[in-house]
């Protein structure tokens, strides 16, 4: 028998044996005997020999398999029919929220104990709910399950979540803004965690959540620029690109502001604007964002603006093409605008981080607050505020006290978050060099030395500063603290020779009490540039309200 002949003998007997009772497995490939001419060179002796004896038996060596398609097994940790309990090619939302929780377990849990696995079923894992048709995670509920690491903003993934949960656990770190895409979240708790940075917007119009509770501020909001075209003295706002600021009657009834006095003196106390801007363009994804407490500029010139505080923001009514918000001035510039107000003028109304007014920059005058604030070269009008007197000076009697009870009852007292280590020292009313209503007081640092001194005491005319950098690098600005309008001084960098020794000032109006704060930095960890440091400080006196 010839090599070759041998050979294909050979080839038909494995196919032959690996084929119990005659059948054909699938994975057996059938490929064509090798046409004599390329069969036809010797052998080695050796593979000739062996070849020649073999005898076939049903023990012989089956022939490789074939090599599956990919999609015919699942890669490891993948979720599969097994994990879903459905096939991922049916469930394909199903499939995807698996895999995102996945991704988010290491991240939130820590070095806690969470026991999602592809290699359970995922109707089992913790606190995960799974409904509707398809199905689809509809709840994370993780509350005090001893995590310890942060939020995934893989979370944010998942678009069929209704129910957030994650109270009571030991949860750090920023609640990421990708939870600004959770459109079907209806419950959201996050309380008992030791978050940090701010609440995305979005979060806090879930119809259910204890956000309050976190003591963080909202994140803030981006700032955009409108333009507007049509001033609506009937107060109707029905157009496109048409505003009106409003004031309230005794009887409660609301109509359009007129002058451009009435826009800054108190008067006005709403804003009515056409979710359309001068463009058409409809924003009222812009107007859904603003929230008690953030600030918008109108603004028809450079020496004629108006900032204000949002106050309210009434529920609108279905279908409405106009949004009110409740409105306050806190900052506006006088010299350009007064009388009537032009129903033609083209204003721009800016939503969002507004820049400070201060410095070099400032061109005309502001009044912010109490405090009136000039460009260091300004010879034009200045405003003149109106006198207030204290409620009596006649009942101050002079006080030195070194005991903190007794100075918390000081005419306008309000207690500073201080630097680690920092104490509370003296504080003095009624002296000849002391607020004849109100009070001073100094803190020391953890070495002993002078760290901050802070006043408070009746306005009775208000403050006027100039605002531009002096020679020496000193630079002014109105800023809002805590909601109040307040001026800042601190020192540029190209003042080198004054950076480090030379005190921050930040001044705080409060409207309520017609009072003013002084907060003066004097130790080098509050001086020269370092205003944020004072800020906070400041801003720590109202926290809470």
């Amino acid at each position: 028998m010839t090599v070759g002949v041998v050979a294909a003998v050979v080839a038909v007997a494995v196919l032959l044996v690996g084929v119990p009772g005659g059948g054909e497995p699938s994975a057996v490939v059938r490929a064509p005997l090798a046409p004599p001419e390329a069969t036809s060179t010797p052998a080695p002796a050796s593979t000739v020999a062996a070849t020649a004896t073999r005898t076939p038996t049903a023990t012989a060596t089956p022939p490789p398999t074939a090599t599956p398609p990919p999609t015919a097994a699942a890669a490891p940790g993948a979720c599969t029919q097994a994990t879903l309990g459905v096939d991922p090619a049916s469930e394909a939302g199903l499939a995807a929220d698996c895999a995102t929780l996945l991704a988010a377990k290491d991240t939130l849990r820590g070095t806690a104990a969470l026991d999602w696995s592809a290699d359970t079923a995922m109707e089992s894992w913790d606190g995960v709910s799974i409904e509707g048709t398809p199905s689809r995670v509809t709840g994370l509920n993780l509350e005090g399950r001893m995590l310890a690491g942060s939020i995934p903003a893989e979370l944010g993934r998942l678009d069929a979540l209704s129910t957030l949960d994650l109270t009571g656990n030991q949860l750090t770190g920023a609640i990421p803004p990708e939870l600004g895409d959770l459109r079907a979240l209806a419950h959201v708790y996050l309380s008992g965690n030791a978050l940090t940075g701010c609440v995305p917007r979005a979060l806090r119009a879930v119809a259910s959540n204890d956000l309050a509770t976190l003591d963080l501020e909202s994140c803030a909001l981006p700032s955009v620029t409108l333009t507007y075209d049509t001033y609506d003295t009937t107060g109707a706002v029905t157009t496109a690109g048409s505003y009106a600021f409003l004031t309230e009657a005794d009887d409660g009834t609301m109509s359009a502001v007129t002058t451009y006095e009435a826009l800054r003196d108190g008067t006005t106390t709403a804003l009515l604007i056409h979710k359309s801007d001068a463009g058409e363009a409809w924003r009222a994804d812009v107007y859904d964002d603003v929230e008690t407490g953030d600030l918008f500029e109108w603004k028809e010139a450079d020496d004629c603006f108006v900032r204000y505080t949002v106050t309210s923001m009434p529920q609108p009514a279905v279908g409405a093409v106009a949004r009110e918000f409740g409105a306050e001035w806190i900052t506006y510039a006088f010299t350009g605008c007064s009388g009537a107000v032009s129903a033609g003028a083209s204003v721009s109304v800016t939503w969002g981080t507004l820049p400070d007014l201060g410095g070099a920059s400032l061109t005309v005058p502001v009044i912010h607050g109490t405090f009136q604030l000039a460009p260091r070269a300004w010879t034009g009008a200045e405003m003149q505020r109106e006198r207030r007197n204290p409620p009596s000076y006649s009942d101050i009697n002079p006080v030195y006290t070194t005991s903190t009870a007794e100075a918390r009852s000081l005419p306008y007292w309000r207690d500073p978050v201080l630097p680690a280590g920092w104490t509370f020292s003296v504080a003095l009313s009624g002296g000849d060099s002391q607020p004849p209503y109100g009070y001073c007081a100094t803190y020391l640092t953890e070495r002993g030395g002078l760290g901050v001194e802070i006043c408070a005491g009746h306005v009775s005319l208000g403050f006027a500063l100039k605002a531009a950098a002096t020679e020496a690098g000193r630079v002014t600005e109105a800023r809002v603290i805590a909601g109040h309008p307040a001026l800042v001084r601190y020192w540029i960098p190209t003042s080198t020779d004054h950076i480090t020794n030379t005190p921050v000032k930040v001044w705080v109006y409060d409207a309520a009490t017609n009072s003013a704060y002084t907060i003066r930095g004097i130790d080098p960890a509050v001086t020269g540039t370092k205003v944020d440091a004072v800020i906070a400080i400041a801003r720590s006196m109202f926290a809470g309200e």
